[in-house]
């Protein structure tokens, strides 16, 4: 790309005038009839009112003009500094990371002053790749170069988390407001299942807290797989991103299935609601035909129909047959795998709709561990990092007993059922969880109440939603590095 502009010039290019520079009045057309009445106390006191929302819509778009000064400028800067690296995409990350730093530096990219950029400045935004897309809430694409090689978003996030995944393209993201837990992982893939789907094993590696201002850079691939769980309502993340793709993007799920990023076939979709639709109004046909579908399907319609009908399978009338059904089409062991993504899609599925109603930041960082951290330990530790003060087993505990009290979680926690989830989370087994209950409440209490106890405990250690608290971990710990 040949551009002997300066920096500067091509910025004018690209600047539209602010309203003040051509010359426009926003106040006085608004006002245009003021002083030409008599006016009572009640109309002064409006008058007054719409006089400060004027003033006040006034700043917010003179602020939304300094934003989109920034913006041009990183783009602009982004643009010359990897066009002089002849665009090699291994050198875009740093350069992303660092033009992100400098951008959230010199603007406030907030929630409301994206929406004035976007709405008050009337921004005729540019199709990016993400454009109309659900990866953010929505996603806003705020410079795309001249080249159309890379584009700057800004994604809002309101109850949206993203899945386990990869990238097809290199570059970087930031948290401009808010907090994020951002989880990394490993894949070891053993088998390649076509093009689209990989057999193997997958291990979380890492877990931190985002603030403000910390950036991370994306390289295209497996070598950077992660996902994010957003703490606040809402939460704006940018990035910078290149525009074509390196490779294809994978989505990952435990026990270690990754499979093609935005693939669904319409066909699978379609027979997948009409499934669902009969298994309400006539599950012996349900039965029947689900059998017939799964015993020679390819593995992406049995990955999908498991990821669907698994939670409901208490309703399929003999559930058996139809995972015998799917075998006979399939390795044992793909089977197996595809079963056990489906449980564990499950417990995502659970968090997800916990997230939704929870706007308490402590709460939804308890259940980002719970939906990232696939290991006890580990919980245990971040929990004493985010809250050096506090006993963090206790803290747990308290948060259990917050989301029984107050959402649907499967479980009803009493005192004595808190006292064993305390019991549970320090490794005892359950006599030694008794034991330690004598010493709290009275002992004629606990006998009575013996068999209930032990039932408790089993539930406690089954219940989907704290798996990795209590559960027996489907999925391995990558080494520490």
């Amino acid at each position: 790309m040949n551009d002997s502009r300066s920096l500067t010039d091509a910025s004018s290019d690209r600047n539209p005038q602010t309203a003040s520079e051509r010359g426009e009045d926003l106040v006085s057309p608004i006002m245009s009839d003021v002083g030409t009445k008599r006016w009572g106390s009640s109309e002064t006191e409006n008058h007054r009112t719409s006089l400060a929302q004027v003033e006040h819509a006034s700043h917010d778009l003179s602020q939304a003009e300094r934003l989109d000064t920034v913006i041009q400028r990183t783009g602009l800067t982004l643009e010359k500094a990897w066009r002089s690296e002849n665009y090699n995409d291994y050198r875009f990350p740093e350069l992303a990371t660092s033009a992100l730093q400098k951008m959230q530096e010199e603007g406030a990219f907030l929630f409301d002053s994206i929406a004035t950029w976007l709405i008050g400045l009337r921004k005729n935004v540019s199709e990016g790749p993400n454009e109309g897309g659900t990866f953010g809430q929505p996603p806003v694409t705020l410079y795309s170069d001249t080249s159309a090689r890379f584009v700057i978003e800004a994604l809002v996030w309101l109850d949206g988390t993203t899945a386990i995944h990869d990238h097809a393209f290199s570059g970087a993201f930031l948290v401009a407001q808010g907090s994020s837990v951002h989880t990394e992982y490993e894949f070891e893939m053993k088998e390649e299942i076509g093009t689209d789907m990989r057999l193997g094993s997958l291990a979380w590696k890492t877990s931190e807290i985002l603030t403000p201002g910390m950036a991370r850079p994306i390289h295209a691939g497996e070598g950077f797989i992660h996902a994010l769980f957003h703490l606040d309502y809402p939460s704006i993340t940018l990035v910078a991103r290149t525009t074509t793709s390196v490779t294809r993007q994978y989505n990952y799920m435990y026990p270690g299935i990754s499979s093609r990023a935005f693939l669904e076939p319409t066909r699978i979709k379609t027979q997948i609601r009409m499934l669902k639709a009969l298994l309400l109004a006539n599950p012996q046909h349900f039965q029947s035909l689900a059998e017939s579908l799964l015993s020679d399907a390819d593995l992406w319609t049995v990955r999908d129909f498991f990821a669907t009908f698994y939670e409901k399978r208490d309703s399929v009338p003999d559930w058996d047959r139809i995972v015998a059904a799917a075998a006979e089409g399939q390795d044992e062991t793909h089977i197996s795998a595809i079963i056990q993504s489906a449980g564990e899609a499950r417990k995502i599925a659970e968090v997800v709709a916990l997230r939704r109603k929870v706007r308490k930041k402590d709460l939804r960082f308890f259940l980002a561990l719970l939906m990232n951290v696939p290991d006890r330990s580990d919980i245990v530790r971040m929990t004493a990092e985010r809250y050096p003060d506090s006993d963090p087993s206790e803290k747990i505990v308290s948060w259990i007993s917050e989301l029984s009290d107050k959402y649907d979680i499967g479980l009803t926690f009493t005192p004595v059922t808190l006292a064993l989830a305390s019991a549970a989370l320090d490794d005892m087994d359950l006599q030694s969880a008794l034991d330690t209950l004598n010493k709290q409440f009275p002992t004629a209490q606990l006998m009575t109440h013996r068999g209930a106890l032990s039932d408790a405990w089993d539930e406690l250690h089954s219940i989907t939603l704290f798996r990795s608290l209590f559960g027996s971990p489907v999925k391995g710990v990558a080494s520490r590095r």
